[in-house]
């Protein structure tokens, strides 16, 4: 074990060899087995003089010790050190009693220090430092020898006389990297029509294991990274070289073009090319091989440098600085460039990881074809479990779709074959996981155990755990019922700070395709609470710059939970309401252009929790804290940014208590987080699945996610599932888009591999204000939803007119206005009242009755449809005309017709299409709502709509 330096030495104990490290020059320094060298004198009386040594018991037994990411073992005496991580040697000395007043240590790689008590300079082939510990440069040594280090420790006394010198030495060896060269290639017949690409991505470099990853995505190379500590990031050149060799032994005949040399490459410089390209070809010195050098694992042979033969190939590596490696086992391939051909690329899964949870559904994504005879081509898809049997065979045309209900933990394949009529056949597969759920981490600590409230607390966990394919820890704690999120992705060392209270710490594994975490491995915290603030001012200012944009996102859930405990402690009314304000203003201030995912998370959450406190807010913090929720959910709706669904939840609830009534700016950044919000949930999804998210009381957001030829032709009351989670609400906001939108998206020039996502938001308050004359019968008041659809292509929003109407359904509801409308004989006219379909003109900042049309004029029932040309925001208003009777009436009445009795607006839902378990499509935002026209029956309306829900 490796002495570790505390206050200038080494500490004591029955493991650690003890050792003074420099000592102040005084008359004596004590080590383990130091005794006293000078006694007073008993008297006053002459004594004689006494000689003090000055190094009684002198350093006299030294070893030289090893570590670092580089030990791999070996004997005892001998270790063991790779190539490619990080070595130390350390000198080791046991206890001694010397009065010195410097050290020096010299160190000597591969050959003998002096071991002359005299010499305080460097002699040859010595390093002279005051360090215990020498840096081991592996990477230059020959591993087919053992090496040694020595080490000679220097003792001196304030005049810089030598004291006492001690060597030690400590032999190693060298662990030779292994590289192993692979090659991505079916053997078999291929068509020289179509480029022929050659891929070395599963090759292994012995120095850098992880180098070849970072070419096959950033989940595999983080992967690595994780799995390997202490592995550089960047460690030299590889060079990739693939070898040609016809059946007949004679090299390839391809006519490739050389735009560098490997000297070249290795010095990161090229030659001008429009290709960009580095590579070099060039035949062996016997013509027996085409070798293809280049300087990324992947290579693609221009059709137009084919020749039609049988061909032998394979593929080795060579780092920078050592010999190639190994060529990888030769692959058998004939290329034809007749005029019939199939060509397959490799099969892809939709979701950014390959572990699933039961029950999802696995999308696999067709490869592309490239065929003379596409009407021809004959599908054939075969799913086999973990023992090699066929679970499911089908021949569809386009994407699969595995349903893992019911499959056991393991690993599934899928192979697609495709042939035509010609017999040319083309071949891929791919596997995935499966598990019954996401583990619990089973070794993870946290420390201390017991603290104060905004305090720092870490948990450490194995990194062993995120060996699952893409997964990250999520933490959070559970204080009293409620959960929060402190981290996602968290780090293997993760820092917290946590409120006052019995404190759950959950630890859990999250898969970027899954919206629920795994099962969770508790640690419990005692946190002691803060002194108790009564001061508003001083609430605002402890509390404050706790949320500020330089704020650790780790600490701001509980800060946020430390500030409403402190809140507590402050009178109700316009205390508490300026401490929240100053807390939400210094929140929304502290939004930048710079935000990270786990950044965005917390302060979601944060402003979430904020602006549903019950502390009433001036519309000026409303309006700036809606736009920096907008702004956050923009963050959220990265791609490849995971999201929980508990944030996304937060962040909905955060955009409809931001609202500000009457004001088309909140409207817009309402609208716009919502749109995030649903794009944050389609990133989750594959096609062919939605989900929805229902909001408060007020609002359910639901998403759909597809492929341009597999899209859903109605949205409305169906529950929606998505893998383990399910949400059904009751409600009857819904659209029937029959093939409109489809047909508008295939005539945009979307291509068959475009996703497709539909929002749809259905909502019981408007975030645009409708006049209120138009919204009465004159014996009743209208209170309409809104219903937003929108559709994205490739995360681009689709807009103009569509192909054709589509139609639409808005919860409506009328209750009996306070006073009743009267008509006289002297008018001798009446009002005739009919619902009038608007949609949002955002250009104008208007309500619009251009593109939609009622289909059922009828006022006073519980729904109007209408028939829309556009994508948008839709809702209902009021339409009345007076109509002058023919004839004379000489009867007059005090009341118009009977009042329509009073309902309540239930919480809207979006439908899912029926053909299929998980409905098709992808959604973005939208918005229900009513506006009252006298404070009696709005307060009415929203009394009901809460009741109810």
């Amino acid at each position: 074990m490796i002495p570790v330096p505390q206050d200038g030495k080494f500490t004591n104990n029955s493991d650690i060899p003890w050792i003074l490290f420099p000592a102040i020059p005084t008359l004596t320094s004590i080590g383990p087995t130091a005794t006293s060298t000078l006694s007073p004198s008993a008297s006053a009386t002459a004594t004689p003089v006494v000689v003090v040594n000055p190094c009684p018991v002198p350093p006299q037994n030294g070893a030289v010790l090893f570590s670092g990411s580089a030990l791999q073992g070996g004997s005892s005496s001998v270790p063991t050190l790779s190539i490619g991580g990080g070595a130390v040697a350390s000198l080791s000395i046991s206890g001694y009693t010397c009065n010195f007043a410097k050290v020096y240590v010299f160190w000597s790689l591969d050959s003998l220090v002096s071991a002359s008590i005299s010499n305080v300079s460097a002699q040859t082939g010595e390093i002279r430092t005051q360090l215990f510990s020498y840096p081991i440069q592996i990477g230059t040594l020959d591993p087919s020898v053992n090496h040694t280090i020595s080490s000679r420790a220097v003792y001196l006394d304030a005049s810089d006389r030598v004291l006492s010198t001690l060597v030690a030495t400590g032999s190693f060896g060298v662990l030779a990297p292994s590289f192993t060269a692979a090659l991505t290639l079916q053997p078999g017949i291929v068509s020289g029509a179509l480029d022929f690409s050659l891929d070395a991505t599963p090759s292994v470099d012995g120095i850098d294991v992880c180098y070849f990853k970072k070419f096959v995505s950033t989940t595999a190379y983080n992967t690595c990274q994780n799995l390997n500590p202490g592995i550089s990031a960047y460690i030299g050149i590889v060079l990739v070289r693939f070898k040609c060799q016809t059946i007949n032994g004679t090299a390839c005949p391809f006519n490739i073009p050389t735009t560098a040399t490997p000297d070249q490459m290795w010095n990161r410089s090229r030659n001008t090319n429009t290709s960009f390209i580095a590579v070099q070809a060039a035949n062996d010195t016997g013509g027996t091989f085409l070798t293809i050098t280049t300087d990324v694992p992947t290579f693609k042979i221009p059709r137009s440098a084919l020749v039609d033969g049988s061909y032998l190939f394979s593929v080795a590596i060579q780092h920078q600085g050592y010999g190639a490696s190994t060529g990888s086992p030769p692959v058998s391939v004939i290329i034809k460039t007749t005029q019939y051909y199939i060509s397959l690329a490799p099969l892809t899964l939709y979701a950014p990881a390959t572990t699933y949870i039961v029950p999802a559904v696995v999308t696999i994504v067709q490869s592309v074809i490239a065929t003379d005879l596409p009407a021809n081509v004959i599908y054939s898809w075969v799913v086999t479990n973990p023992a090699g049997t066929t679970l499911r065979s089908a021949a569809t045309k386009g994407n699969l779709k595995v349903d893992t209900t019911g499959f056991t933990d393991g690993t599934y394949t899928v192979a697609l074959t495709v042939t035509d009529t010609h017999g040319n056949l083309a071949k891929s597969t791919l596997s995935f996981a499966v598990l019954a759920t996401i583990p619990a981490p089973t070794a993870c600590s946290l420390s201390p155990a017991q603290g104060q409230e905004l305090s720092t607390f870490t948990v450490t966990c194995p990194r062993a755990d995120l060996q699952l394919d893409g997964a990250s820890y999520f933490y959070s704690y559970l204080l009293g019922s409620v959960y929060t999120t402190v981290a996602y992705p968290g780090a293997a060392v993760q820092t917290m700070v946590l409120p006052a209270g019995l404190v759950s710490v959950y630890v859990q594994l999250y898969l970027p395709n899954n919206l629920v975490p795994g099962l969770p491995q508790i640690l419990v915290a005692n946190v002691t609470v803060l002194p108790a603030i009564t001061s508003s001012t001083e609430l605002s200012s402890t509390y404050a710059g706790k949320f500020s944009a330089t704020a650790d996102p780790a600490a701001i859930a509980a800060s946020m939970d430390s500030f409403k405990t402190q809140l507590a402690n402050l009178p109700p009314g316009s205390a508490t309401n300026q401490a929240v304000a100053a807390v939400a203003d210094s929140l929304s201030a502290g939004v930048t252009a710079n935000e990270t995912s786990s950044s965005a998370i917390a302060k979601t959450a944060a402003m979430a929790s904020l602006l549903t406190s019950g502390a009433t807010l001036s519309d000026d913090s409303k309006k700036q804290a809606g736009v920096a929720v907008s702004h956050l959910c923009a963050f959220l709706a990265q791609p490849g940014a995971q999201v929980p669904l508990s944030t996304l939840q937060a962040a909905g609830n955060a955009i409809i208590s931001s609202a500000v009534a009457n004001s088309t700016s909140s409207g817009d950044a309402q609208l716009n987080a919502l749109q995030f919000v649903g794009q944050a949930l389609a990133n989750s999804l594959s096609p062919g699945q939605n989900t929805s998210l229902a909001i408060g009381n007020a609002s359910l957001l639901g998403v759909y996610s597809n492929n341009p030829a597999d899209m859903p032709t109605s949205l409305g009351t169906t529950g929606s599932v998505l893998q383990r989670r399910s949400v059904s609400t009751t409600g009857n906001c819904a659209a029937n888009l029959g093939a409109s939108v489809q047909n508008t998206v295939l005539a945009s020039g979307a291509s068959s591999g475009s996703v497709v996502n539909i929002q749809s938001n259905c909502m019981a308050t408007t975030p645009y204000a409708i006049d209120p004359s138009l919204l009465t019968t004159g014996i009743s008041t209208l209170t309409p939803s809104v219903l937003t659809l929108s559709v994205m292509i490739d995360n681009v929003a689709m807009t103009g007119q569509l192909s054709s109407n589509i139609s639409v359904t808005i919860p409506t509801t009328y209750t009996a206005s306070a006073l009743l409308h009267r008509r006289t004989l002297i008018e001798r006219r009446s009002t005739v009242y009919s619902t009038q379909c608007i949609v949002w003109d955002s250009t104008a900042g208007s309500w619009s009755s251009t593109g939609c049309t009622a289909t059922s004029p009828a006022t006073g029932g519980s729904s109007t449809t209408c028939s829309c040309s556009v994508i948008g925001t839709y809702s209902v208003q009021i339409l009345s005309r007076v109509v002058v009777p023919s004839s004379t009436t000489t009867t007059s009445t005090s009341t118009a017709t009977s009042t329509p009795t009073a309902t309540s607006t239930p919480t809207p839902t979006p439908v899912v299409s029926g053909n299929s378990g998980i409905s098709k499509g992808a959604i973005a935002g939208a918005v229900i709502g009513s506006v009252a026209g006298a404070a009696i029956i709005g307060g009415a309306a929203f009394y009901l709509i809460k009741v109810r829900a």
